[in-house]
């Protein structure tokens, strides 16, 4: 059956991937990879040992005692699981003319329906993320959500919400304000920036001195990161036509929802080892990302490419804080 994992006649093209790195579809604006870094796997799904928050980050009396050592620490680990699966989608075009000619155009329509394909399977790697990281069932509760009692677009406190949410990391992890990242949409950054108490402020926040609408949109997000005293802000303006397959027309919608907004410690170095609001498990056996293989659908006279990856999704609560209905 077309589309199984394993089909007889299966080639892997990894050729392909140079015709696709070719081709960036730069305009789909995705930041899975920036929110939730990938980190190498060698096994699909396992238990990691970690060390517990906060060891490395106690105040301890470190004088040795007269006749005896030192004090010693004593903790054990905790243990994290992921779970890794296999995800695809392809494109095909008919082979029934066998001419030379025809063997030219299916060279370029290999790589067409390469960069489809691998197209699909990141906008919906975009949207797994996304609903990972606002998921509302996950950052549930005064420490982990906050809905603003004063929307973000009526001259709301906006500050008093970004320092209650970081100080409730600071007190789970130990970490700064400023070592925070702030996912926000464009619309809810244009609605933040047209408030006068903001546009106010940028004569004593901004380096420039220009003002705030001859700024190019990286100089303004600078600005508000700036303003509102957060690390970065991670600007999340993906969008992808919800209509289904085969149905005329398009209907793009936002992947993340403009009326949330995370502010997390995003991790630095990927691994389950180390700190941050998750990461996505790649297992490499399968792909270091995307992996290309076509085959031939005898029943059909399609030529088929296939774009699939190994991975899955994980996240860490204690490292991040979510804010829902931010905008009336």
């Amino acid at each position: 059956m077309a589309g199984e994992l394993n089909i007889k006649g299966l080639k892997r093209r990894d050729d392909l991937m140079e015709v696709v790195d070719e081709s960036p579809f730069t305009e789909l604006q995705l930041v899975a990879s920036k929110v939730l870094p990938e980190a190498p796997v060698k096994r699909a799904s396992a238990q990691v040992p970690v060390k517990p928050v906060g060891n490395g980050k106690k105040v301890e009396d470190t004088r040795r005692a007269t006749g005896g050592g030192f004090n010693r620490g004593s903790w054990k680990l905790d243990e994290r699981s992921y779970i890794t699966a296999v995800k695809g989608f392809e494109e095909g075009y008919d082979t029934i003319d066998d001419t030379v000619v025809q063997t030219e155009i299916n060279l370029d329509q290999d790589n067409e329906c390469a960069i489809l394909a691998r197209n699909t399977v990141l906008i919906a790697r975009e949207s797994r993320v996304a609903s990972k990281v606002y998921d509302t069932a996950v950052f549930t509760g005064a420490d982990y959500n906050l809905t603003p009692a004063t929307k973000w677009d009526n001259a709301a406190d906006i500050k008093a919400d970004i320092v209650a949410g970081a100080n409730k990391i600071k007190a789970r992890f130990g970490v700064s304000q400023r070592q925070l990242s702030l996912t926000l949409n464009p619309t809810t950054i244009d609605i933040i920036l047209d408030q006068t108490s903001v546009k106010e402020s940028i004569k004593y926040v901004s380096d420039s001195g220009v003002p705030m609408e001859l700024m190019t949109q990286e100089a303004q997000v600078a600005f508000l990161a700036k303003y509102l005293r957060v690390g970065e802000i991670i600007v999340v303006e993906s969008l992808a036509d919800s209509n289904d397959l085969g149905v005329d027309g398009s209907d793009f919608v936002d992947l993340w929802n403009p009326a949330y907004a995370m502010l997390a410690y995003t991790s630095k170095t990927p691994s389950f080892r180390s700190a941050g609001l998750g990461v996505q498990p790649v297992f490499t056996p399968y792909a270091a990302d995307i992996r290309f293989d076509e085959y031939d659908n005898k029943a059909t006279s399609q030529h088929i490419i296939r774009a699939s990856e190994y991975r899955g999704e994980y996240i860490n609560k204690e490292f991040g804080f979510l804010f829902t209905d931010i905008l009336s």
